[in-house]
C-alpha cells in the first residue's frame, strides 16, 4: 500500500525548463534531435526567456490529428500539433513500486476558496482549476436514493466475451501526470480584468459552473447536472487549451464534446460519453461517465472502500472478480460493490474504450481497463482538488499522454491460494480482500483546515 506521506513527486530543484508552444508541424516518427521551429507566443502563453535551458523533451501528439472543421476556426488539415513536455516531470517511483503523485510545490498550493475568482489572486489556469468544489446538495429525503441498479442480462452477455477477472487499486492512476499538467496550467496566464479571460473563467471556475444547478438531489439526473457542469465540461475546455496551445477566447472547437450516450439498439447506456471524433453510429468514444447519487457513493460511504487496499508487502496485489453466470446465485443478488463494478466494466467494453469515471460529485473515482483487469484511483471529493484530477483524467482519456508512457502496473495474482482460485463466489471474491489496518488506509488524504491539499 502506498503510504499517504509519500504522495509527493520529487522534482529536480535545479531544472526550470521552458515551454514553447510550437507551430503546426507534421507528427515526427521519432523525437527530433533539436526542438521544432516555434513562433512568437501570444501574450497569454509567453514565458520568461530568462529561464534555464530546457531538459530533453518528449513530444506528445495532438489526439485530434484528423480534425473536423471547428465552428469558427480553420484547421490545418491532416497535421497535428506537437506538444513538448518534460521527461524529468514524469513521476518518480516510490520504494513500494508506485509512482509518487504531485510535485511538492504543487501539492502545497492552497486551494482557492469556493468564491468568485479574485483578479488579484488568479493569475493562471492553475489558479482557476485548483479551487474548492461547492458542497454536494442534500438528498431530497434522508436515506433516499440509496440503492443502485440491478445487473441486467444484457450486461452479463456483453461482458461474457471480455470478462473482468481482477481489480487493482492504483492511488496515482491519474494524478501521476499531475506534475506535468500543473506546470502547463501554471504557464498559461489569465488576466481576469480582460473580459475575454473572465468569460473563459465562467466556463471553468466552480463558482460559476455550479450556478443554477439543482439545490437538492431528487434523482441521478440532478447529480449528473453537477458532475457534467462542474467537473467534466470544464475539463474538456482545458483539454482544448492543451491541444491547441492557446486560450479558446475566439473559437468553439467541435471536438471533443460530452454528450449522453445514444442507445442505437444497445441495452448498456452510460450516463455520458466523451466523443473525440465521428458521429453516431461511428463516433470514437474516449471515455464513459457513470453517475450515482451520494446516497449510493460518497466519501463517508464508499462501496469501493474495501477494494482500496493492498496485502502487506504486495503493493500490486489483485482482488479476484468472478464473472456471474446468472443474475442471482442461490436466490441472492450481487452486492452493491460488485454491481457497480460490473456496470462500469460493461460500459467500457460496450463503448470500446479504456477510461471510465464514476462520480456522485461528493465522491469521484477514475478507472482504466487493462486486459482482464480494472484499475481504479483514489476516491476524491469536495476537500480535494477533484477538478484538477478530472482534467488529468480527461487528458489521459483523450490521448494527450501516450498510454504506453503511463504507469499501469500489472495486477499481481501470484499470491492467490488454491481456495481463492477455485472460488466461484460471483463478483468480488471476499477471500482475496486484505483486512484494513492502520498501516493500510483506504481514504484519500484530507485537506487540513488551512485549505492546503498536502499529503498527510
Amino acid at each position: 500500500m502506498l503510504p499517504r506521506d509519500r504522495h509527493g513527486l520529487v522534482r529536480n530543484p535545479t531544472a526550470q525548463p521552458a515551454f514553447d508552444a510550437p507551430d503546426e508541424l507534421p507528427l515526427p516518427s521519432t523525437p527530433p534531435s533539436t526542438p521544432p521551429r516555434t513562433t512568437a507566443l501570444p501574450a497569454n502563453l509567453a514565458h520568461d526567456s530568462s529561464e534555464a535551458a530546457p531538459k530533453p523533451l518528449r513530444y506528445y501528439n495532438n489526439p485530434l490529428e484528423s480534425p473536423t472543421p471547428n465552428r469558427r476556426e480553420a484547421t490545418s488539415g491532416g497535421t497535428a500539433r506537437v506538444v513538448p513536455m518534460d521527461l524529468h516531470l514524469l513521476p518518480a517511483m516510490g520504494p513500494d513500486g508506485f509512482p509518487r503523485v504531485l510535485q511538492p510545490e504543487i501539492s502545497s498550493i492552497p486551494l482557492h476558496p469556493f468564491e468568485r475568482p479574485d483578479p488579484a489572486r488568479v493569475h493562471n489556469l492553475l489558479d482557476l482549476v485548483l479551487a474548492k468544489l461547492p458542497p454536494t446538495p442534500p438528498l431530497y429525503q434522508a436515506k433516499a436514493l440509496a440503492s443502485t441498479k440491478q445487473t441486467t442480462a444484457s450486461e452479463l452477455r456483453t461482458g461474457s466475451g471480455d470478462k473482468l477477472q481482477k481489480l487493482l487499486y492504483v492511488p496515482a492512476l491519474v494524478s501521476q501526470v499531475g506534475g506535468m499538467v500543473a506546470r502547463r496550467l501554471r504557464e498559461i496566464q489569465v488576466d481576469l480584468t480582460n473580459p475575454a479571460h473572465m468569460e473563459l473563467a465562467t466556463r471553468i471556475s466552480p463558482w460559476f459552473t455550479s450556478r443554477d444547478l439543482p439545490r437538492e438531489i431528487c434523482s441521478e439526473h440532478d447529480t449528473e447536472d453537477w458532475v457534467l457542469h462542474v467537473l467534466d465540461r470544464p475539463s474538456v475546455i482545458i483539454f482544448n487549451i492543451f491541444v491547441r496551445g492557446r486560450l479558446p477566447v475566439d473559437s468553439d472547437p467541435y471536438y471533443p464534446y460530452i454528450s449522453s450516450a445514444p442507445s442505437g439498439g444497445r441495452r448498456i447506456i452510460p450516463d455520458a460519453i466523451v466523443v473525440m471524433s465521428g458521429n453516431h453510429p461511428d463516433a470514437v468514444v474516449s471515455a464513459c461517465v457513470e453517475v450515482k447519487t451520494h446516497g449510493v457513493l460518497s466519501l463517508d460511504d464508499d462501496p469501493l472502500d474495501s477494494l482500496a487496499l493492498h496485502h502487506p508487502g504486495r503493493p500490486k496485489s489483485a482482488t479476484k472478480f468472478t464473472w456471474p453466470k446468472s443474475l442471482k446465485v442461490d436466490g441472492l443478488l450481487l452486492s452493491d460493490t460488485s454491481r457497480i463494478i460490473l456496470q462500469v466494466w460493461c460500459q467500457l467494453v460496450d463503448r470500446n474504450t479504456r477510461f471510465g469515471m464514476l462520480s456522485s460529485f461528493d465522491a469521484t473515482i477514475f478507472t482504466i481497463k487493462m486486459g482482464d483487469a480494472l484499475l481504479f484511483s483514489e476516491t476524491y471529493g469536495q476537500r480535494h482538488p477533484t477538478l484538477f484530477f478530472t482534467v488529468c483524467w480527461m487528458l489521459l482519456a483523450g490521448g494527450y499522454f501516450p498510454i504506453e508512457d503511463i504507469y499501469l502496473p500489472k495486477p499481481d495474482d501470484s499470491w492467490w491460494t488454491d481456495e481463492i482460485r477455485q472460488s466461484t463466489e460471483p463478483g468480488v471474491c471476499k477471500k482475496s480482500l486484505p483486512p484494513p489496518s492502520e498501516d493500510n488506509p483506504i481514504k484519500a488524504p484530507d485537506i487540513p483546515r488551512d485549505g492546503r491539499w498536502t499529503p498527510s
